[in-house]
C-alpha cells in the first residue's frame, strides 16, 4: 500500500523532472542560436531548400532531444550521488 508521503514524494519528483526539462529547453533555446545552426549545420548538410514549417520542425525537434538527454543525464548523475 502506498502512502500519502509516498504519493507526495512521487509527485513531487515529478515535478521536478519537468521543471528541469523546461529549464533545460529555455536554455538551450537562448544559447542555441537559431540561424547558427541552420548556417553551420543545414547548409552545409541539406544544400537544397527547405521550407519554413520543415525547418521549425527540424530545430525543435533537436532542441527537444538535446533537452531530453541533458535532463536524462542529469537525473542519472543525480540518482547516483544521492546513492553514493
Amino acid at each position: 500500500m502506498s502512502t500519502k508521503y509516498d504519493l507526495v514524494k512521487y509527485t513531487l519528483r515529478g515535478l521536478f523532472l519537468i521543471c528541469s526539462f523546461l529549464t533545460f529547453f529555455i536554455l538551450l533555446f537562448f544559447y542555441f542560436p537559431e540561424q547558427w545552426f541552420y548556417y553551420s549545420v543545414v547548409n552545409r548538410l541539406h544544400p537544397a531548400f527547405i521550407s519554413e514549417a520543415d525547418w521549425d520542425n527540424i530545430y525543435m525537434s533537436v532542441l527537444c532531444v538535446l533537452a531530453l538527454m541533458i535532463n536524462g543525464l542529469t537525473v542519472i548523475a543525480s540518482q547516483w550521488l544521492l546513492k553514493k
